[in-house]
């Protein structure tokens, strides 16, 4: 863990590189963002599920400090050579240059790493985010919709679809599948089996007469998260998709929590197929792509 005593716009701050979260920390980290959604009237992304399993072996998580006051926060969600990055600033300490050097402290951090590719989230009705990406010229690259199970109500229709958890021989198959379906390059095998592991996650596989067909991924560390849903292209528009997602819901439902997924602005075919399921759209969230450069090394 690293700190860093700055001084910005006439006011001391310290700026702490966090290896892993403790309870301490992420009461703070949820503190302020309960702060700023209140002040904003938004629903931040900031990937809960993450942040509270973080990795004690690499920083992904910055902490400016004013006073031991938290005053601003970025985190890092890194997959596949791209960092995914949210952040906030307290109302009360905002244009004074915090985000600003978080995302410089943030992103020195990534090019050591060999990462260049950064996708800055934001809520599309964020006001003080907007102005920010515009000053560093990031490019708006896609738009997602978050959506919320608001009723449910489940009936097999489908009796010769078998959904069940994946296995460590189903990793060829469901690599597969979600590098047709999120036209993304196939990541080893290896890493379909390792995940299986993780204590806050289950993997499911929709298999239509010993054929695996289909993928989806349950994050339970914080909410109920749905992603990376996928049916392979010659067995859409049969309602297998719709089935797989409701039979799964049927495993995983808790009353206590919100099940949660999102979804490209522009897939209305999934949308329209999660809408059939019980979802609705409650917020849209903006990725902004910022290319680094080795020059900052």
């Amino acid at each position: 863990m690293g700190k860093d005593k700055l001084k910005l716009e006439g006011i001391n701050i310290d700026i702490i590189k966090s290896l892993g979260l403790n309870k301490k920390s992420l009461k703070k980290i949820k503190d302020l963002e309960v702060l700023c959604n209140e002040h904003d009237d938004i629903k931040m992304k900031l990937n809960w599920g993450f942040i509270k399993v973080r990795s004690k072996e690499e920083v992904n998580d910055f902490l400016c400090f004013k006073d031991n006051i938290l005053v601003g926060y970025l985190g890092l969600h890194i997959y596949d050579s791209v960092a995914e990055i949210t952040g906030m600033v307290h109302p009360k300490y905002r244009r004074k240059g915090i985000f600003t050097k978080l995302m410089s402290i943030a992103t020195d951090n990534l090019i050591k790493r060999g990462i260049y590719k950064v996708l800055l989230i934001s809520e599309d009705a964020t006001l003080a985010s907007k102005k920010y990406v515009e000053t560093i010229n990031a490019k708006l690259v896609t738009t997602e919709y978050r959506m919320i199970l608001k009723k449910y109500n489940f009936k097999n229709t489908k009796t010769d679809l078998v959904v069940r958890k994946a296995k460590a021989i189903d990793a060829v198959k469901r690599a597969r599948i979600l590098s047709i379906c999120f036209d993304m390059p196939i990541k080893d095998k290896e890493n379909y089996i390792k995940e299986l592991h993780d204590k806050y996650k289950e993997f499911y596989v929709a298999e239509l007469n010993n054929t695996v067909i289909g993928n989806l991924n349950v994050s339970s560390a914080d909410n109920i998260v749905i992603y990376g849903v996928g049916i392979l292209p010659e067995y859409r528009n049969q309602g297998y998709g719709k089935e797989f997602i409701k039979r799964v819901i049927d495993k995983i439902f808790d009353n206590d929590k919100d099940i949660i997924l999102e979804v490209n602005s522009k897939n209305n075919t999934a949308i329209k197929v999660y809408e059939k399921c019980g979802f609705n759209k409650t917020n849209s969230y903006n990725y902004y792509e910022v290319l680094l450069t080795k020059e900052r090394e």
